[in-house]
Formats: C-alpha cells, structure tokens, sequence
C-alpha cells in the first residue's frame, strides 16, 4: 500500500547486495541467518530487487572482497568429513533474554568449519521447579549428513562430538559456575542418548545431578 502512494521506496539490487554484505560480515557466529531473500516468482515482484539467487551472489562477491559470514549456516559441514582433521573447542558468552548464554562449539582452527555445536543457558532465575540451581541446554547439534546409528561415513555424526559438548557444559556447571545440575530440552527420540551419558527425565527435561 505504501509503495503505491509512493511512500515507500525498496532498496536498488545494488544498495541491498551492499547492506547485506556488511551485515553478513559482522555476523555473530553463534546466530544461523537462515534467509537473505523470500522466495518470490521474479514476475511477481513489482518493484526492487529481482535476484533469486541473491545468496549466492552474496557469497561470491565477499569471497573477492576477502569477507566471511561467520553465520552457522555458512559454517557448517555437510557430507564431506575428514576424521583426522583437528578439531578445536571456542566459547562465546553472549546476553539473551535476561540471561547468559554459553555457545559452545567444536570447529577447525580458522573457525570456517563448524563440526557442533551446544547452546548452555544460564537462566536469571527459574521459571520451573525442576530448574531450581540448574545449566540449561537447550539445543547440542551436530551437523552434517544424517547417519543411522552405528554408521559413520563421511559424516561427523556418531563420532563422539556431542557427548565432548556435553562433558565441557558440565564442567563449566561445576568447576564455574557451582551449579547443582544441567537440565536438557529433549525430545522423546533424543532422550535415550541422554540417558547413556546419565541423565534422567525429571518432568518434561533430562536431568543430571553435577557431583562435588
């Protein structure tokens, strides 16, 4: 409605290529841009960009200007996987939502491959019981092709990624931050994995008691 009274103006190709650029460039490496651009039929937009594949021209006009998304989307592994590579632990603290957030995640040393990922929430209190005193993560991932278990491949799945995650979350709760225990946000399929490395389901989340 505004762009037919003329009160709105989109943005030239050219001026939008080159706020994305710069957004993309300083993105935080803890955040997934899953979207750059709507999936709308050219014939269809009346004014602006028409650039289906704005994405990938992105990438290739930063790969000339030296420039890098750091983005999970642009970092992660797919199906090719090399076991031998070294593979390195980071950490970013971030606030979110009145509280902390701990980003842990296993990369290569440039921090251009990212292999997982865990997301460990320190809450400013506690919105339930069963989170009294308690590290929540609310998301571990590793990335890559999707294997049935016992199957490796050439992907990073079942290689033990997750479970070195989820050993650095309970340090950190213990030796840290003096917490009593961590409380996981898993589904119904994901809950026995948790229950090998300890964990038991208190109400709706997987729980583990951090010992002394």
């Amino acid at each position: 409605e505004q762009w037919k009274k003329k009160k709105y103006r989109p943005y030239s190709c050219k001026k939008l290529i080159e706020l994305l650029i710069r957004i993309k460039a300083g993105f935080p490496c803890w955040a997934r841009l899953t979207r750059l651009f709507r999936d709308i039929p050219a014939w269809q937009i009346k004014s602006g960009c028409k650039i289906l594949n704005l994405r990938e021209l992105i990438k290739r006009e930063m790969k000339k200007r030296n420039l890098f998304c750091s983005c999970i989307r642009c970092r992660e592994v797919m199906e090719k996987y090399n076991p031998k590579e070294k593979i390195f632990f980071f950490r970013e603290n971030y606030q979110a939502s009145g509280g902390k957030e701990i980003f842990l995640s296993l990369e290569n040393k440039k921090r251009t491959k990212l292999f997982a990922y865990l997301r460990l929430r320190v809450p400013s209190e506690a919105l339930f019981p069963v989170l009294e005193n308690s590290l929540i993560v609310r998301e571990i991932k590793t990335l890559g092709a999707s294997m049935a278990l016992g199957k490796k491949g050439t992907s990073p799945q079942h290689r033990g990624l997750g479970k070195k995650l989820l050993k650095e979350a309970e340090k950190i709760a213990k030796k840290e931050l003096k917490t009593k225990k961590i409380a996981v946000i898993a589904g119904i399929g994901a809950r026995p994995y948790f229950r090998k490395l300890g964990y038991r389901l208190k109400e709706t989340y997987m729980v583990k008691k951090i010992s002394k």
